[in-house]
This record gives C-alpha cells, sequence and structure tokens, in this order.
C-alpha cells in the first residue's frame, strides 16, 4: 500500500471512529443510504415504497398527512401501486407525516428587488 493510501485510510478509520464514538453511526449509515428514518411503521413503508423507487425520491419531500394521502393515492391510481387495505395506509401515512412532515418553508426565501432583472413586459414604458 502506498504512503499516501495509507494515510487516506487511517484518515477515514479515524473518521469513522470518531462517527461511531459520539453515537452518530447509525445516523450517518442512513443519511448515506437514502434509508427512512426509524420508526414505527418503517419496514412497511420501506418495503411498500421501495418496490417502485429509492427512499431518497420519499425523503427528499415533506407535506402534511393530507398530502401524504394524496400522495399514496396517487401512487395508485396513476402509477400502478398495488392497493393496500385502509389501515396499511393509514399506517404508512402516519409515518410519512410523522417523520416527513409539512417543512414550514419549502422553498428558498425571494431574492430581493434589486437582484431581480429587468422585467421585459413591464407596463411602464
Amino acid at each position: 500500500m502506498s504512503g499516501i493510501t495509507l494515510q487516506r485510510t487511517r484518515r477515514v478509520g479515524l473518521t469513522a471512529t470518531w462517527f461511531m464514538a459520539l453515537g452518530l453511526n447509525n445516523l450517518a449509515n442512513a443519511q448515506a443510504a437514502g434509508d427512512f428514518v426509524d420508526g414505527e411503521n418503517s419496514d412497511l413503508v420501506t418495503a411498500t415504497c421501495t418496490r417502485c423507487h429509492s427512499a431518497s425520491l420519499v425523503t427528499q419531500n415533506s407535506g402534511s398527512r393530507d398530502v401524504w394521502q394524496l400522495r399514496v393515492n396517487l401512487m395508485q391510481s396513476a402509477h400502478g401501486m398495488p392497493a393496500i387495505d385502509a389501515a396499511m395506509q393509514e399506517a404508512i401515512v402516519g409515518y410519512l407525516a410523522t417523520y416527513y412532515g409539512q417543512k414550514a418553508a419549502a422553498r428558498r426565501a425571494a431574492l430581493a428587488p434589486e437582484f431581480l432583472p429587468d422585467n421585459p413586459y413591464d407596463a411602464a414604458d
């Protein structure tokens, strides 16, 4: 092993040890893998949602219980998700609303007016 490779290996090993010592190993693994947050019904959500797409596609979103309900209904009506019973659907929606609930702001703040380009359709001309 070359000197540079050995130094990198040691650095990676020390970083992993540091994360484990802080108890952040599971968090680091979940973030890296794009997994769902551990919680009640996380296995059910993983098994159901990852049949068709990655967990990252779900976890990058947020929404209220109603929003998640609409998304599950859309998956069933328009995207071929198999029908599930009401109890299973409630468990999935409940998990998603709990761990991926509506964010206070899902978009970045608006740009200040001085940073906006001139409006080519401005009627003030």
